[in-house]
């Protein structure tokens, strides 16, 4: 029994490292450095517009993956020249620059995408998520998150010990 208890113990404080690993590098390169943040080469996305119904619905979570190449098809998510982000499918690339449109859209869009102003592929979509996704990117939030992930790895941390100091009585 000590040995599963020890084993859940050090699953879950790897768990909670993890997290905090995620959550600091999050918070780090959105607040800091002010950039769109990425973990392990994936970013993500709100949906806002309706042009790329019904593949992808206003409100729904779109996760991209940064990548050396796109093709046609693939749907990426890319910087406009507004700097507005967007996310269309490609329909042809033509010099290093990709041509988009959005599914639902009658008409290309106009200008070409140079691949220094694409994220990334869309690989997932997590349908209506937006709104909570929203607020879990509140800045304060990752500072709040970032604590209690701290804190929790210092109570498991301490747990541990105790159950060692048990172990080696």
């Amino acid at each position: 029994m000590k040995v599963f208890r020890k084993i859940i113990l050090i699953l879950l404080t790897i768990v909670v490292m993890f997290f905090l690993y995620i959550t600091i590098s999050f918070a780090y390169q959105k607040i800091v450095l002010k950039k769109i943040p990425y973990v392990f080469g994936y970013t993500s996305f709100i949906n806002t517009g309706s042009s790329m119904l019904p593949y992808i619905n206003v409100g729904d979570l779109v996760i991209v993956k940064k990548e050396d190449s796109y093709k046609v098809n693939d749907v990426i998510s890319f910087k406009t020249n507004e700097n507005f982000v967007n996310t269309h499918r490609v329909i042809s690339i033509k010099s290093g620059y990709y041509k988009t449109k959005g599914d639902s859209n009658k008409f290309n869009d106009g200008e070409e995408i140079d691949k220094s102003k694409v994220f990334g592929k869309v690989v997932l979509v997590i349908s209506n998520f937006g709104a909570i996704y929203a607020f879990l990117l509140n800045n304060y939030l990752y500072i709040f998150i970032g604590i209690i992930m701290l804190s929790l790895l210092v109570f498991l941390i301490h747990i541990w010990r105790k159950n060692e100091g048990r172990c080696n009585n």
